[in-house]
């Protein structure tokens, strides 16, 4: 894709026509990156979500490449439990923009605090989706490098039952090199989100696909306990511990976890990548035998 020209103007407002092809129907959510909003394809008048790139971020290039590297991931995988990106590019006046398949429902992370901790009978086999959704990914040569619950959305198939989908690829890491990557040069830059980062990718610049199964884990951790396991450090207190000190035990924060479950979780989160599971198929079937039931995922 060519460079992108520089966005210019404001956001869209109902009635707008994106790119000729999206007419925007209402407003959906607001981040600190992008707009998302409900609209309707043109010509077909089917229902999608648009994310939109805020203006006043629109000229910094590695803003663009993350928000349209999210597109080119997805689009590379192409997965039941990873949200379907439909279509990208940039607008009239520079806008970029996406536009995927609308989700009804929540993220983890609004579901654990709506609800609280989830039981495993509830959140092992989301778990077992979440798991399909990256072993596809590394397959293709796909790192995710950002699992956390906020990036994990639940919704439900046209039969009602409950569907995972794996979100925002932005900082993927293509082993491939089909994906243009953060400049190396760089020095001390994270990628990912603290709370959630492998102690390999904190410590070196390269990673394996075994640096997903980790951020699972601290993940299913927070989603079984209702608590990060270094919660309360600062952002330097927490990349040294997820490098130097193990998680406390989930009994710690007053609930109940199998013990097996709970070993599940902390070999995910084994120190060094060899000690974690060699795969994400082998951690879904864990997740299975966790649950005594083979789960079609």
């Amino acid at each position: 894709m060519e460079p992108p020209p520089q966005q210019t103007g404001d956001l869209p407002v109902v009635g707008t026509v994106i790119a000729e092809r999206y007419r925007v129907c209402g407003l959906l959510g607001e981040g600190g990156m992008a707009v998302v909003y409900l609209a309707e394809g043109v010509v077909d008048r089917r229902e999608v979500a648009v994310k939109v790139l805020r203006p006043e971020i629109a000229d910094d290039p590695e803003v663009v490449r993350r928000f349209l590297q999210e597109a080119r991931a997805a689009s590379l995988i192409r997965h039941r439990n990873i949200v379907d990106i439909i279509d990208f590019g940039f607008a009239a006046g520079g806008v970029a923009f996406l536009a995927m398949e609308r989700l009804q429902g929540s993220d983890l992370a609004t579901l654990l605090s709506r609800e609280g901790p989830l039981p495993w009978a509830r959140l092992g086999p989301l778990a077992i989706q979440i798991t399909a959704a990256l072993g596809a990914a590394h397959r293709h040569g796909i790192i995710h490098r950002d699992v956390k619950p906020e990036n994990c959305f639940l919704t439900v198939d046209a039969h009602g039952a409950p569907v995972v989908k794996v979100l925002d690829f932005g900082i993927a890491k293509d082993l491939g090199g089909r994906l243009p990557d953060r400049p190396q040069t760089v020095t001390g830059m994270l990628c990912g989100s603290p709370e959630y980062m492998s102690p390999e990718s904190i410590m070196a610049p390269v990673v394996d696909p075994r640096s997903d199964l980790y951020s699972l884990g601290i993940t299913l951790y927070e989603l079984l306990t209702g608590h990060h396991p270094f919660e309360g450090a600062s952002v330097g207190e927490m990349l040294a511990a997820h490098v130097q000190r193990p998680p406390p035990p989930m009994r710690q924060w007053r609930v109940k976890v199998a013990e097996d479950v709970e070993a599940l979780v902390r070999r995910c989160l084994a120190k060094d990548p060899k000690d974690r599971y060699p795969d994400a198929l082998a951690l879904g079937r864990a997740i299975e035998a966790s649950l005594g039931v083979a789960l079609d995922a």
